[in-house]
């Protein structure tokens, strides 16, 4: 036993002299060399040499240049407006051209910016499901990617709209139980309008075919019609995310809006209809009298199906 033991000491004694030794001929200068790890040496001129670059060292170049940018673009939402407009010198014919700030936000007016920075994202690979896991970068895409979706739906609900086959197969879906009943597409872009307009990420304006003292709470005297609204004074706000008052100012979106607004108006105006004419089917019965009861169930009092957000 004291003999296997002594043996397997003198084993680890001679494996160690040899490490040992292989370290001594590694310090040796004959045998060092200059290390690429860092740079790539030239040595006729050694400015001229260049540092190492990793193979995703350009890529994360490019993802923070976007991030800075994605960054700008969004703190532009919320910072105040400003034009190039030419301003008269007080004296002689000079004029000056310089930068007016307005009396609004710079919220959004089309989407060509947002639209930009999410293909940069794209063409960057952030989308990749591998990437969104593993990078926080990625908040980068899915601010730019949920702000398009949430554009781009009330654009896909606007084409369901004007999609006749669609529409003809809705009616038959609703026979289906637990499925939604009702005008789809009435339902599905008045909600895709609210969500958007809950962002408060796009310009909106006041709506030139509304009252503007009886359906908006700003001060009448300050407000007129097709005016952008400055979402930082409070009841302009109000008026904001009331779309009978206000609108917005993309073009696309715009559209969508008051096509939603005018199937609205011809429903009422279908149910108004309905009901004038069972008040008046009424007072033909004998007795020419209308119980409570009739009275409660074909009166109708004009409401648009948008509910009012809240701030």
């Amino acid at each position: 036993m004291n003999r296997s033991v002594r043996e397997q000491n003198l084993a680890e004694e001679l494996a160690n002299r040899e490490e040992q030794q292989r370290a001594e001929e590694e310090l040796n200068a004959d045998n060092l060399e200059i290390s690429n790890e860092f740079f790539n040496f030239d040595f006729d001129n050694l400015q001229n040499s260049q540092m190492v670059q990793y193979e995703d060292e350009h890529l994360l170049l490019q993802w923070n240049a976007l991030k800075v940018d994605v960054d700008n673009f969004f703190r532009r939402i919320v910072t105040p407006a400003t034009i190039n407009a030419p301003v008269a010198v007080a004296r002689g014919n000079a004029v000056n051209v310089q930068n007016i700030q307005q009396g609004y936000l710079n919220q959004l007016d089309n989407d060509d910016e947002l639209l930009r920075l999410y293909q940069r994202s794209m063409q960057l690979g952030m989308d990749h499901t591998t990437v969104i896991l593993h990078y926080d970068e990625c908040g980068v895409f899915r601010r730019l990617h949920s702000l398009v979706q949430v554009r781009n739906q009330v654009l896909k609900d606007f084409a369901w709209c004007q999609s006749t086959l669609k529409k003809y197969l809705w009616k038959t879906v609703q026979m289906i139980p637990k499925v939604e009943k009702g005008d789809a597409c009435i339902n599905y872009l008045t909600r895709s309008i609210n969500k958007l307009i809950s962002t408060g990420c796009f310009l909106r304006k006041y709506r030139r075919d509304c009252d503007i003292e009886s359906e908006c709470r700003s001060d009448v005297e300050n407000v007129r019609p097709g005016m952008i609204i400055d979402f930082r004074d409070e009841t302009q706000r109000y008026d904001y995310l009331n779309i009978n008052c206000s609108e917005f100012v993309d073009p696309e979106l715009e559209l969508a809006e008051r096509y939603l607004q005018e199937k609205i108006r011809i429903k009422e105006d279908e149910l108004q209809r309905r009901a004038n004419q069972g008040l008046v089917n009424a007072r033909r019965q004998p007795g020419g009298r209308i119980s409570c009861r009739k009275v409660k169930r074909n009166a109708f009092k004009s409401k648009s199906n948008f509910t009012r957000l809240k701030i």
